[in-house]
């Protein structure tokens, strides 16, 4: 069943990292908008069960940069057949998915790693007046809790910031087309920056209808 899909439009004010011994390392980003405040939990590290890929556009350009300057601050739930704000690895001809790279499980302090790049971008854009991020995923909430690394209340987030297609059982589930994970970080007068994010586990050979695996992963 495809996920619940959508973009998150606002500012990031701050970002908070997991310890290095953390069996599934994310940075947890503090995203402003005009309705409040949102949680981002990015995967930057590979665990023991799986390997992280990642790929980085320092000067992203794509058609999806000028549809998402008409979405509004907040979050946006495009129709499922609105393919112009929507991301799909496979079909949207966004970056050459043979370049991903993996992770190190072990990589911290590393320049050329996700987890300092990805810093380093987001560190910028608190830094930058006009900075906006974009990010595209699954969202949850509103919690009747706290968020527990932010502490406003009510919780809520975008996670699945990752490719959403060609999964193994169990996680095939969640498996469907243009509903792939990313974010966009852009900068007033600057080159866009874009991050996205995959599992070795999963395949780019997938169903155009359903995003399921056609085969598995080699």
């Amino acid at each position: 069943m495809p996920i619940r899909y959508a973009v998150l439009r606002g500012r990031v004010t701050k970002l908070l990292h997991h310890t290095v011994d953390d069996p599934a390392p994310h940075v947890e980003v503090l995203v402003q908008t005009a309705d409040g405040p949102w949680r981002l939990a990015i995967n930057v590290r590979s665990d023991d069960k799986t390997n992280l890929l990642f790929r980085v556009e320092t000067d992203f350009r794509h058609a999806i940069l000028d549809a998402i300057d008409g979405l509004a601050e907040g979050l946006t739930r495009p129709q499922r057949d609105d393919h112009t704000v929507r991301l799909d690895y496979v079909r949207g001809d966004l970056f050459d998915t043979s370049e991903m790279r993996a992770v190190s499980a072990s990589a911290v302090g590393d320049p050329n790693e996700l987890d300092d790049q990805l810093s380093e971008v987001l560190e910028r854009a608190i830094g930058t007046d006009g900075a906006e991020i974009f990010a595209f995923g699954n969202p949850w909430g509103p919690e009747h809790k706290k968020d527990q690394y932010f502490h406003f209340t009510p919780g809520r987030g975008v996670h699945d910031l990752h490719m959403n297609q060609g999964s193994p059982a169990p996680h095939d589930r969640d498996d469907g087309v243009w509903q792939d994970g990313g974010l966009i970080i852009r900068f007033p007068g600057a080159a866009a920056v874009a991050f996205f994010f995959a599992f070795q586990t999963q395949t780019f050979d997938t169903n155009d209808e359903t995003g399921l695996p056609r085969r598995a992963p080699p």
